[in-house]
């Protein structure tokens, strides 16, 4: 029996989903949970961790696929989405965070006063989502990629 390192990484974000879940807001729940965070988004924002999540699930799909059309080819399609994911999730998270940390400054500075630690929780907890799912997307290619890689070493012996 072969072991596929996709399938810890399909696991892995099986469980941050179903842990995504269980924070979920309740009716007469308090405080901030992942979900919310979420909803607190832009549609920009939430469009962008929605496809940092799908590639990066896309990514952990794709690998043992990949690692099985080596033996016809050793440079598979798709290898490239893969490769360009690695520092491609990462980056698009970095830009949306930069993208979201100016608007809470523009915000701040049309309102005239300092925001509230409750709009200041509301921001990072917005931004570490962000990250989060650049991080998450980033590690699904990483695994992939090297399972790929070993199926082309392996095919190459």
């Amino acid at each position: 029996m072969r072991f596929h390192i996709a399938l810890p990484t399909i696991a892995a974000a099986l469980f941050a989903a179903w842990g995504v879940a269980a924070q979920s807001v309740e009716p007469g729940g308090r405080g901030w949970k992942v979900a919310a965070a979420f909803n607190d988004a832009g549609p920009e924002t939430k469009l962008i961790v929605i496809g940092l999540v799908v590639s990066g699930l896309t990514a952990a799909a794709l690998g043992p696929w990949l690692a099985r059309r080596t033996r016809d080819t050793l440079s598979p399609r798709g290898i490239g989405f893969v490769s360009g994911l690695r520092l491609g999730g990462p980056l698009v998270a970095l830009m949306t965070v930069f993208q979201n940390l100016l608007n809470g400054a523009v915000a701040s500075a049309w309102f005239n006063r300092p925001p509230s630690s409750l709009q200041l929780a509301q921001i990072y907890a917005e931004l570490a989502l962000i990250a989060l799912a650049g991080t998450l997307a980033a590690a699904a290619a990483v695994f992939s990629l090297e399972h790929v890689r070993a199926a082309i070493a392996r095919a190459r012996q």
